[in-house]
């Protein structure tokens, strides 16, 4: 039984390894792509990234106006092993949100979009373009009117009295 399961923990520690190897040599190989990234703040860990720096019961919108006091207006961090792009100036936002809207409105491939959203095809999952815009109007003139909100209204209050 000992025997058994040792193998089983030194099995678990080498796939461990080499799963960890190899997305090491994937993001390695998939570097060489030039993006024109804002610059990360040092200090992120393989698998946290910088989630650490957030454990204090400081706010978040203090530690974020000091990170940025100290590394600039825009910058990235890791959140996990994910970046995520902090942008702390109201008229970079603005630039954002107005120039550069439709490049911002996409949203990340996920496995989750693939297996539980029909490979991107369920409203939620599926990315911004024509394909996304049939959808809301579809949704917003059949299923969010205002009649049929008055129709299903007897549903969302039994459900409401249910749920207390």
């Amino acid at each position: 039984m000992v025997q058994f399961l040792l193998a089983i923990a030194i099995f678990v520690i080498f796939t461990s390894l080499y799963m960890l190897w190899k997305t090491k040599i994937q993001a390695k190989n998939s570097s060489k792509v030039v993006i024109n990234l804002p610059p990360e703040i040092p200090g992120a860990y393989f698998p946290i990234g910088h989630l650490y720096l957030f454990i204090s019961k400081t706010p978040l919108a203090l530690i974020l106006a000091n990170l940025a006091d100290k590394y600039g207006h825009i910058f990235s961090i890791r959140l996990g092993i994910h970046r995520a792009i902090i942008v702390s100036n109201w008229e970079i936002v603005k630039e954002c949100f107005t120039t550069n809207d439709k490049v911002l409105a996409g949203r990340p491939a996920s496995s989750a979009g693939i297996y539980l959203g029909y490979n991107n095809a369920a409203f939620g999952f599926a990315d911004y373009g024509p394909y996304w815009r049939n959808i809301r109007k579809l949704v917003l003139l059949e299923v969010l009117s205002s009649k049929r909100l008055e129709q299903f209204k007897h549903i969302r209050v039994t459900e409401g009295e249910l749920s207390l």
